[in-house]
This record gives structure tokens, sequence and C-alpha cells, in this order.
């Protein structure tokens, strides 16, 4: 503060900032709920036209699905020398890229929107170890315990 104010003077200061905060805070308190309420209202519903439309009806980040296989390569040694071990290849990536979309769009008269969303896959060959004609030799998990349990 200032070396020639007097005592007086610098109270008074003080005791006006300190006012003028305590002012602030209050209508702070009582103002946020109904800014930020605005604010979220504005920016998250989800109406035609909005910012956010058009990126909710199609997702704009490039998703990709990869998919691994493993390849039994010797079934039919297995089926006649039941000691032998099954030998497994990995296969893939098989990379897919993915695509959500929501259709059939219906507006409720309780401001909600009720809609189907669609997953769309595209083979991506070059992203990709193999392609989708490769043939691929698997055991069938579900069959295999069931006749375990059997036993």
């Amino acid at each position: 503060m200032c070396s020639s104010c007097t005592d007086f003077q610098k109270k008074f200061v003080s005791l006006g900032c300190s006012a003028f905060l305590i002012l602030l805070a209050i209508a702070l308190g009582v103002l946020w709920p109904s800014m930020s309420e605005q604010v979220l209202h504005n920016k998250l519903v989800i109406k035609n036209g909005s910012s956010n439309y058009d990126n909710w009806i199609r997702t704009p980040i490039p998703m990709y699905l990869e998919v691994y296989f493993f390849n039994w390569t010797n079934p039919d040694e297995l089926k006649t020398n039941q000691s032998a071990k099954p030998h497994f290849v990995e296969m893939g990536p098989y990379t897919f890229s993915e695509v959500h979309e929501r259709v059939n769009l219906v507006w409720n008269d309780n401001n909600t929107v009720t809609y189907e969303q669609r997953r769309i896959w595209h083979f991506v060959p070059e992203l990709s170890k193999g392609t989708l004609d490769d043939e691929v030799t698997n055991l069938n998990v579900i069959t295999l315990v069931s006749t375990g349990w059997k036993r």
C-alpha cells in the first residue's frame, strides 16, 4: 500500500477490497449454477444443427479393429495319432475400419431421442497381413469343452 496513507485510509481500502471480494463470492455462488447449467445445455444438447450433432450422428474419429486368428496347422495328424500335439500359427492382424452411425432417429416429446446404432466394418488390406480369402482351421471350443465334460 502507500507509505503516505494514514491508518484509517489503509483500513478503509482493506475493508473496501474485502467487501468487494465477499460480494463477488456471493454473486458467483448464486449465479454459478444457472450459468454452468446454461453452458452445459447449449453445448451438450443434441439437436439438428447443433455443433455436436454431426459428430454424434457419424463418429469422425478413425477407428480400427484388428483381428488375430490361430490357425490349426495339423488337424489331420491328430486324427491319426492321438498322442500328437496340435500346432497353431498366429495369423493377422486382419484390420477393419469401423464406422458408427446413428440411424432411424425419433425425437420424443420428453426432449429425448431414440435411435439405432449401426456399426459398419470395411476391410483395410494395406494395414492387414493377409486377405479375406485366407483359410483358417479353428477348434470349436464349445464342442471341445462339452465333450470333455461328458467324459
